[in-house]
């Protein structure tokens, strides 16, 4: 729950905040937002399906942490290229897509640790996505209220999924690999 709650945190304290990171930072008008929008809705299809395949070929925990990990690194890439207006559309499309490869892993772990819950798992890990955009978009709006730009959520983002990283990795060491012992 607290793995998903926020790592995934990370992807809404930056798309909770995308239209003012795009007219206030980027310099796009405000007419480009549903373009956006539908870049990044794009970029979230095809990492879902790459989030899978990634599942199925080096494990879910292990596609968790390179997707978390993945995650902060186009964060940071969104912070430092935001300010270049033509870069909106590439980095909507690739945010979108690294930040959607986490869906699948995370709902294979649960379902693989769940043992006979796996139907309660599964609602609790919807719910643990809930949580996580209210934690993002709380937690990235909080440098806004103290006067920062708008691109500074994502560095909050950032946070968020290297601590993702984090907890899955220590679920890893002390779940995973001790069931294999």
């Amino acid at each position: 729950i607290f793995l998903i709650s926020i790592g995934t945190g990370g992807l809404f304290a930056w798309i909770s905040y995308v239209a003012p990171l795009v007219t206030q930072v980027s310099g796009l008008e405000a007419g480009q937002v549903p373009l956006i929008m539908v870049l990044i809705g794009l970029g979230m299809f095809f990492g879902n399906l790459i989030g899978g395949r990634m599942a199925d070929q080096i494990s879910p925990t292990k596609a968790t942490m390179a997707s978390f990990s993945l995650m902060a690194l186009c964060l940071v890439a969104v912070y430092f290229t935001s300010p270049i207006e033509w870069t909106a559309y590439p980095m909507a499309f690739l945010t979108g897509l690294i930040s959607f490869t986490i869906g699948s892993p995370i709902q294979m772990m649960l379902i693989k640790t769940a043992h006979g819950s796996e139907t309660l798992a599964a609602a609790g890990g919807q719910a643990s996505f809930n949580m996580g955009n209210t934690l993002g978009a709380f937690l990235g709006g909080v440098p806004i209220t103290m006067g920062y730009a708008y691109n500074t959520p994502v560095l909050v983002g950032c946070v968020l999924a290297l601590i993702g990283v984090l907890i899955t990795y220590i679920f890893y060491t002390q779940i995973v690999l001790k069931k294999y012992r």
